[in-house]
């Protein structure tokens, strides 16, 4: 089974706090296995609710997408202008030359390393004359012309809306070459002598090298690889059935689960740093593979006042040592929503007075305002259970079939992982 699912929610950054904001822990004698699916339907006749599935899945990747360049925005050839077009076509072609360099051109070149054909990249590289920055700490005595102050140097290096203002630091290491210099930077280096930088006063020189006429630019085709310094799979190179499956991933914004990968799928996610799909680069992370020691178990409870109908969710430690469990606040699930099946949008909320005693979740009568983006961690012993019981309010919903997402964290001695699950349940009959 392969289920689109995007589970989300799940911070990171754990604070070690076990058994607390009131979760209920409980040892079990009859531990069930890992990824389990329920079929079962189990009800009160009192809550008017039924659970009619569970599911805990035994895998789940995430793609985060970084667009077209994993490295900063790289324009595409027709986003160009038709001079700049003009430069790189006759770069791809061969070399363009030209014997003046105006500054749109210089501008241009220093502001664009890489170009992109579709989905091929290329490398600009110039001949075109270059300006050195150095920078050297002196003592204001020894300056004979003016010095400029921070705030006069934090003008001068502000170029196209940012602020540039580390470039001296960068020109006290080695030196800064630039390849087109900006009219308030120019300004600023045949102005002054030195600058207030940072509670130092820096001497500033820069040199000039101009190989001369004819200047040349040319263009060099670029692997996927190293434009992203480290290993990328180009999709297109998969069996379809392969690329159906990541496509269906790439297209969750939180985790994808499953149960059953394409043969080699999961192999070629964990031996690339990116993968590229359609155009466009995704990180890649398998959080789950195989079955985990921990399983999402469900039931309904009797409810407590009229209007509402009771649930109970269960975290099951199939293993024989400690489980270490995270998730958002409050512990062992965080917060928690449903939504109609079909429908996707963020839907109602499964009640926990956990949530009131949390120091990370704010709420409002029955209602969650926010909850802090902090990860916590539970321990379940070996074969033991840990859960907490929620309510919803029976007049907000209407009869029909709902779906519960979500997913925890956990860790053990010799693996860690995060498992998806899902628990599928009916108000009012068959929906």
């Amino acid at each position: 089974m392969r289920r689109r699912t995007a589970i989300t929610g799940l911070a990171t950054g754990l604070l070690g706090l076990s058994g607390c904001l009131g979760e209920t822990a409980t040892q079990t004698e009859t531990p069930t296995t890992g990824s389990s699916a329920t079929p079962t339907t189990t009800s009160t006749e009192s809550s008017g609710l039924a659970i009619t599935k569970t599911h805990t899945y035994s895998h789940a990747v995430r793609l985060n997408n970084l667009g077209a360049s994993p490295i900063g925005q790289i324009p595409s050839i027709d986003s160009l202008s038709d001079r700049e077009q003009a430069v790189v076509q006759a770069a791809l072609d061969g070399t363009y030359t030209t014997d003046a360099v105006p500054d749109w051109l210089a501008k241009f070149l220093a502001e664009t390393t890489y170009i992109r054909d579709g989905t091929d990249y290329y490398q600009l590289d110039s001949t075109l004359p270059t300006t050195t920055i150095t920078a050297t700490a002196t003592d204001r005595e020894a300056v004979s012309g003016k010095i400029a102050t921070y705030e006069t140097y934090e003008t001068a290096v502000t170029h196209d809306g940012l602020v540039r203002t580390g470039l001296l630091r960068s020109a006290r290491q080695g030196g800064v070459e630039l390849t087109y210099v900006w009219p308030s930077l120019q300004s600023l280096l045949e102005s002054y002598e030195a600058v207030e930088f940072q509670g130092t006063v820096l001497s500033v020189s820069s040199t000039t090298t101009d190989p001369g006429a004819p200047y040349s630019v040319t263009a060099t085709s670029v692997s996927l690889s190293d434009l992203a310094d480290g290993p990328v799979w180009r999709l297109s190179t998969a069996s379809q059935s392969v690329q159906t499956f990541v496509r269906e991933a790439a297209a969750e914004s939180g985790l994808y689960a499953f149960d059953n990968p394409p043969e080699d799928a999961l192999t070629h996610l964990r031996e690339h740093r990116y993968v590229f799909v359609d155009g466009e680069f995704y990180t890649t992370y398998v959080e789950q593979a195989g079955t985990p020691p921990i399983a999402v178990q469900a039931s309904p409870n009797p409810q407590t006042i009229d209007s509402q109908m009771g649930l109970q969710l269960t975290l099951q430690n199939s293993s024989s040592t400690a489980v270490q469990i995270s998730s958002g606040a409050p512990t062992p699930f965080g917060v928690l929503r449903f939504h109609k099946q079909g429908d996707e949008s963020r839907g109602g909320l499964l009640w926990s007075p956990a949530y009131e005693d949390s120091q990370y979740v704010q709420t409002e009568g029955r209602d969650v305002v926010s909850v802090n983006s902090i990860g916590l961690s539970s321990t379940i012993e070996a074969n033991g259970s840990t859960g907490r019981s929620f309510t919803i309010d029976s007049g907000s919903l209407s009869p029909g079939k709902y779906v519960i997402e979500g997913s925890v964290g956990y860790d053990t001695d010799e693996e860690n992982g995060t498992v998806p699950y899902t628990v599928e349940f009916t108000v009012g009959g068959r929906g």
